[in-house]
Protein backbone atom coordinates (compact mmCIF):
# COMPACT_ATOMS: atom_id res chain seq x y z
CA UNK A 1 0.00 0.00 0.00
CA UNK A 2 2.75 2.47 0.97
CA UNK A 3 4.79 1.58 -2.12
CA UNK A 4 1.86 2.23 -4.45
CA UNK A 5 1.22 5.60 -2.73
CA UNK A 6 4.87 6.60 -3.25
CA UNK A 7 4.70 5.61 -6.92
CA UNK A 8 1.49 7.59 -7.34
CA UNK A 9 3.07 10.64 -5.65
CA UNK A 10 6.13 10.41 -7.88
CA UNK A 11 4.00 10.09 -11.01
CA UNK A 12 1.92 13.08 -9.97
CA UNK A 13 5.04 15.19 -9.28
CA UNK A 14 6.54 14.29 -12.66
CA UNK A 15 3.29 15.06 -14.44
CA UNK A 16 3.15 18.52 -12.84
CA UNK A 17 6.77 19.40 -13.70
CA UNK A 18 5.97 21.03 -17.10
CA UNK A 19 3.60 23.41 -15.30
CA UNK A 20 6.30 24.84 -13.02
CA UNK A 21 7.77 27.46 -15.41
CA UNK A 22 4.29 28.81 -16.14
CA UNK A 23 3.51 29.04 -12.45
CA UNK A 24 6.79 30.78 -11.58
CA UNK A 25 6.32 33.50 -14.19
CA UNK A 26 2.57 33.93 -13.85
CA UNK A 27 3.01 37.10 -11.78
CA UNK A 28 4.52 38.96 -14.73
CA UNK A 29 1.92 39.86 -17.29
CA UNK A 30 3.71 41.50 -20.23
CA UNK A 31 1.78 44.42 -21.60
CA UNK A 32 -0.51 44.73 -18.57
CA UNK A 33 -1.90 48.25 -18.55
CA UNK A 34 -1.06 50.72 -15.82
CA UNK A 35 -4.31 52.34 -14.63
CA UNK A 36 -5.04 55.79 -16.06
CA UNK A 37 -5.47 57.30 -12.58
CA UNK A 38 -1.91 56.38 -11.56
CA UNK A 39 0.12 59.48 -10.74
CA UNK A 40 3.51 59.89 -12.41
CA UNK A 41 6.38 61.11 -10.26
CA UNK A 42 9.87 60.55 -8.91
CA UNK A 43 10.29 57.95 -6.17
CA UNK A 44 13.36 58.18 -3.95
CA UNK A 45 14.18 55.23 -1.70
CA UNK A 46 17.00 55.40 0.85
CA UNK A 47 17.55 54.19 4.42
CA UNK A 48 14.02 52.89 4.87
CA UNK A 49 12.55 56.20 3.71
CA UNK A 50 10.28 56.45 0.69
CA UNK A 51 9.66 59.84 -0.93
CA UNK A 52 7.29 60.36 -3.86
CA UNK A 53 7.88 63.81 -5.33
CA UNK A 54 9.62 64.70 -2.04
CA UNK A 55 6.54 63.73 0.04
CA UNK A 56 7.29 60.99 2.61
CA UNK A 57 5.14 57.85 2.54
CA UNK A 58 5.24 54.91 4.95
CA UNK A 59 6.06 51.43 3.70
CA UNK A 60 2.94 49.31 4.28
CA UNK A 61 2.33 45.59 4.01
CA UNK A 62 -0.14 46.10 1.17
CA UNK A 63 2.34 47.99 -1.03
CA UNK A 64 3.17 46.28 -4.34
CA UNK A 65 6.10 47.43 -6.46
CA UNK A 66 6.47 46.22 -10.04
CA UNK A 67 9.51 46.62 -12.27
CA UNK A 68 9.68 47.34 -16.02
CA UNK A 69 8.81 43.68 -16.74
CA UNK A 70 5.75 43.97 -14.47
CA UNK A 71 7.28 41.54 -11.95
CA UNK A 72 6.90 42.10 -8.23
CA UNK A 73 10.00 43.42 -6.49
CA UNK A 74 10.70 44.06 -2.82
CA UNK A 75 10.76 47.70 -1.78
CA UNK A 76 13.66 46.79 0.52
CA UNK A 77 15.80 45.81 -2.48
CA UNK A 78 15.46 49.28 -4.05
CA UNK A 79 17.88 52.16 -3.57
CA UNK A 80 18.05 55.44 -5.46
CA UNK A 81 15.67 57.46 -7.62
CA UNK A 82 13.11 56.09 -10.06
CA UNK A 83 10.56 57.55 -12.46
CA UNK A 84 7.35 55.78 -11.47
CA UNK A 85 3.59 55.68 -11.76
CA UNK A 86 1.86 55.21 -8.42
CA UNK A 87 -1.62 54.74 -7.02
CA UNK A 88 -2.49 56.14 -3.62
CA UNK A 89 -5.30 54.47 -1.66
CA UNK A 90 -8.09 56.16 0.30
CA UNK A 91 -6.00 56.09 3.49
CA UNK A 92 -3.32 58.21 1.78
CA UNK A 93 -0.70 55.46 1.54
CA UNK A 94 0.98 54.12 -1.56
CA UNK A 95 -0.92 51.12 -2.85
CA UNK A 96 0.82 50.21 -6.13
CA UNK A 97 4.03 51.43 -7.77
CA UNK A 98 5.16 50.72 -11.33
CA UNK A 99 8.83 51.52 -12.00
CA UNK A 100 9.23 53.11 -15.42
CA UNK A 101 12.98 53.78 -15.30
CA UNK A 102 15.90 54.30 -12.93
CA UNK A 103 17.15 57.88 -12.68
CA UNK A 104 20.79 58.87 -12.16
Amino acid sequence: MLKSFRLFSLALALAATPLLPQTCFAQGVPGAAIPADAKEGVLEVADGQMLLDEIPFPVTAALQVRNQDNLLVSIYSLRGKFRVKARIDVAGTLHRIWILERLQ
